[in-house]
């Protein structure tokens, strides 16, 4: 099971956060960046063009807290949640997204059954999303709506990226492939792939995009801003 996303709040300023930040991951330093989720003033831990971690404070809709918000998404979710375990034990976590990848023959139709099961024994909502015409492109199974405390996402992550058609992801989110082959007017052999935003990510300045082919993930992330 690996992370995807994780965000807290610490009782620490901003001054002592962004030391720890900076201490706690090599070669790193700091960035302003655009805050959201209705905080005033942000900064962005990158190493090169790679984002770690962004801290958030001066949240607006609490002016007399001195509190920081921690976010790393993507692979650095995983290094950001070990290290405020260590430095912050008590910190209050307001996301968790973790995913655990299955592949195999008939792996879909056996982790979709068990959602639906699961969802009809405890009355959970069910959302669906995805190429269920056809079966081609991808499909995805949501248990839980979008304000609940819990919710479960299994999709056919193979046909989404077009890698192992058997490949299916439970957690995190996936951005379903729109077209992937020659990227016209540009050198021959380079690759475009043009992909869809999820509707579950969260907005923001520095969200992750990493490429994957097969279960084999680029090995350098970039970053786009979402609105």
């Amino acid at each position: 099971m690996n992370f995807d996303w994780y965000g807290a709040s610490v009782d620490a300023g901003p001054d002592e956060t962004l030391a720890e930040a900076v201490g706690a991951f090599d070669m790193a330093s700091l960035v302003h960046s655009r805050p959201t989720s209705g905080f005033n003033r942000a900064m962005t831990l990158k190493r090169g063009d790679t984002t770690i971690a962004t801290v958030m404070w001066e949240n607006l809709g609490d002016p007399t807290s001195d509190s920081c918000f921690v976010q790393g998404t993507g692979r650095h979710a995983a290094p950001v949640a070990s290290w405020l375990r260590k430095w912050q034990p008590l910190h209050r976590v307001a996301r968790a997204d973790v995913a655990e990848d299955y592949t195999g023959e008939g792996t879909w139709d056996r982790l979709s059954s068990l959602c639906f099961q699961v969802a009809d024994d405890h009355g959970v909502k069910t959302e669906h999303a995805g190429d269920w015409h056809r079966a081609v492109a991808g499909r995805s199974v949501y248990l839980g709506g979008r304000q609940s405390v819990v919710r479960e996402i299994c999709y056919e992550k193979g046909k989404q990226i077009g890698g192992d058609p058997n490949h299916v992801t439970i957690g995190g989110e996936s951005a379903p492939v729109s077209y992937q082959g020659a990227a016209p007017g540009l050198v021959a052999g380079l690759i475009q792939v043009n992909v869809q935003i999820p509707t579950g990510i969260t907005p923001g300045p520095s969200v992750a995009l990493t490429l994957v082919v097969g279960d084999t993930p680029a090995q350098n992330t970039v970053t786009i801003a979402v609105k």
